[in-house]
């Protein structure tokens, strides 16, 4: 059965407009004052090299499990943010923002949703343990204050939210200054049963669209199909897309049936 947090993108139906020249369109934005190709980005992943055995080095816009200086390097003059998981240990979080400070990151993201990995049955009835084996923990395993507590001898970036799922979480992020949040549930991996994104970003902004400046994508490179959307849709630019583009339905959690096919 599809889950809810899919089922919240069928909700909502784009409006294309008629008769308006776009020829030239311009996908740019901006993002914590750094200008940017497209609103979207690719979001760090869990254990990517999984998946191949490079990790994020062949999509050098990522980041996630593959150490924080070859990111940087694979990545060139290219934005980036750190996502922190933050440990229980104040000197390893302050090492890896420095860490990833020296490697050229623009803005934390902090995750405080990932304190306790949720139980995941699909990972349980898998074996996937691949933290325990070593894939994918570079990121912490090489910290040099990680191996001195095994016995082997943020300050100054844009500070985000990522997890964030309710009003009250949003007001609180203004409230204690941070630059930005990211509305997430993880990919509905944490809390099971919890709001899909989608719909509660509505109720946290209403500015563009449904209110996104900014989107994070994990395993969709999109850039293009962006640009083509915009063209066929008739939009010059991201600006002009507002919540009047949509044409959107009741919320239905009614589970839908899984498509064979896919």
């Amino acid at each position: 059965m599809t889950p809810p947090f899919i089922t919240a993108f069928y909700r909502h139906r784009i409006i294309p407009s008629m008769l308006v020249n776009t020829n030239e369109r311009d996908t740019c934005t901006s993002i914590l004052g750094h200008r940017v190709p497209a609103p979207i980005g690719f979001a760090p992943i869990g254990i990517n090299k999984l998946y191949h055995p490079m990790g994020e080095l062949p999509l050098p816009n990522a980041a996630g499990s593959t150490s924080i200086e070859d990111v940087g390097r694979a990545n060139g003059e290219g934005l980036r943010f750190f996502q922190l998981c933050m440990p229980h240990d104040d000197e390893l979080t302050v090492s890896l923002l420095e860490r990833a400070m020296d490697s050229g990151f623009k803005a934390c993201i902090l995750t405080p949703g990932t304190w306790q990995l949720a139980w995941r049955h699909d990972d349980v009835a898998h074996s996937n343990y691949a933290f325990y084996h070593g894939i994918g923990a570079d990121l912490g395993l090489i910290n040099p204050v990680f191996q001195k507590r095994l016995g082997k001898g943020s300050g100054g970036m844009p500070l985000c939210l990522k997890g964030i799922q309710s009003v009250e979480d949003a007001a609180k992020a203004v409230e204690i200054g941070c630059d930005g949040i990211v509305v997430s549930n993880h990919a509905g991996r944490q809390g099971d049963g919890a709001v899909a994104s989608l719909d509660a970003l509505e109720k946290i902004v209403d500015a563009l669209a449904l209110g996104a400046k900014f989107v994070f994508v994990g395993r969709l490179c999109v850039l293009a199909d962006f640009d083509i959307l915009l063209n066929v849709a008739k939009y010059k630019s991201m600006f002009e897309i507002d919540r009047t583009a949509l044409d959107s339905s009741n919320k239905i959690y009614t589970l839908l049936p899984e498509n064979p096919k896919l």
